[in-house]
């Protein structure tokens, strides 16, 4: 009951304000109220926008003279710096006339220098050929006298020299024992004649007219042939010529890169090298001997020096390292190996060769100083 009597006070309370305010309308008196509030509010906006729009106005004027005094410095900048940049191209400019200058200068220089390089290795060149020169005919009477003293000390007792022929010569007996054979080749020895080779020129030689002409003479159709073996050493020079260039900044020279193994003005390739070699250490020939039968069978043309034939045995034998290292692995790993000892001499001294060899046939040569060094 309670709470119903307060929802009816309130019902009659809000239906109060409502009939005050329909009746508020129906005066006009709302109406009034409304309109001076409006004007008010629209007076007090009015304000408040021309105060905007001379805000505004204040800022873009302040926006123009700050553009105007930014416009003004910025031109005072540019112009301060066309002012340096012309300075310091003036500056560049004379710099790179005095390096011009400096360089047309060293290029005068370098070209003198060159030409007199030239000119000194020229008299260097003809210097070192009459000091070649010099030294070949110094070993070639070397060589003339050692022949003579030789042949001054010759007798029967070192030479096939008669031992009639000297005075007071001693007796020499005659140990072989006679067997009744006759000289010369022996019944049933095998004949070794010259090895035949194949023709590489044919020369026709013309019958004579006594025998064309003269009816007694018949031709048989058989051929007769006899062979001259010549043997010719060959030697072929190969120039690689390279343009040059120079470059104009450094100064550095360059050209085109040259075959493997042409470092030097004059190389010689692995023919002359072999052949050195072989010369001086298989046929057991000296250096001096070895360089002077090269240059003597070539005409002159191969003239190498006694250290580089002494060099010859030790570049050798550092290309052969790697596989003389493969065959000592496999000899090792061998079941069977068979070693022996020989006798040779080395720059003068006498040492030792030690052999070795496996169920293979893999061989390897190793030389020792002594025959009790080991590997």
């Amino acid at each position: 009951m309670y709470e119903d009597a307060l929802d009816r006070s309130d019902l009659l309370f809000k239906l109060k304000l409502y009939k005050d305010k329909v009746a508020a309308f129906e005066s006009g008196e709302k109406y009034i109220r409304m309109e001076k509030e409006s004007k008010r509010i629209h007076e007090a906006d009015l304000r408040y926008i021309h105060k905007l729009e001379k805000e505004t106005e204040q800022a873009h004027a302040e926006t123009r003279r700050v553009r105007d005094i930014w416009y003004e410095t910025c031109e005072d900048i540019n112009m301060e710096h066309e002012k340096e940049r012309a300075a310091i191209r003036k500056h560049y400019e004379g710099i790179v006339k005095i390096k011009d200058k400096e360089i047309e200068r060293l290029n005068r220089e370098l070209l003198k220098a060159d030409k007199k390089n030239t000119e000194d290795h020229s008299k260097l060149s003809e210097c070192r050929q009459e000091m070649y020169d010099a030294k070949i005919q110094l070993e070639e009477e070397k060589e003339k006298n050692n022949a003579l003293n030789a042949r001054l000390n010759k007798d029967y007792s070192n030479s096939s020299k008669s031992s009639s022929m000297n005075p007071n010569h001693k007796t020499i007996q005659n140990s072989r024992e006679r067997t009744g054979k006759k000289p010369g080749g022996q019944k049933g020895h095998k004949h070794h004649g010259r090895k035949n080779q194949k023709a590489t020129k044919v020369v026709k030689i013309q019958a004579p007219d006594k025998y064309v002409n003269d009816p007694k003479y018949k031709p048989t159709g058989r051929t007769v042939s006899k062979k001259l073996i010549i043997v010719r050493l060959v030697t072929e020079v190969i120039e690689y010529q390279a343009e040059e260039f120079r470059d104009q900044e450094t100064g550095q020279r360059v050209h085109g890169e040259f075959p493997a193994g042409v470092v030097d003005d004059i190389n010689y390739d692995g023919s002359v090298k072999a052949l050195a070699y072989m010369i001086n250490n298989d046929l057991y020939t000296s250096v001096d001997k070895t360089r002077v039968f090269l240059k003597t069978v070539s005409h002159g043309k191969i003239d190498i020096s006694n250290g580089f034939i002494n060099g010859l045995s030790k570049k050798f034998s550092e290309l052969t390292a790697e596989e003389r290292e493969s065959i000592f692995t496999e000899l090792m790993a061998s079941d069977v190996l068979h070693s022996d000892f020989t006798f040779g001499r080395a720059n003068g001294k006498q040492g030792a060769v030690m052999i070795n060899v496996n169920e293979a046939g893999k061989v390897l040569y190793q030389g020792r100083t002594k025959k009790e060094m080991r590997a």
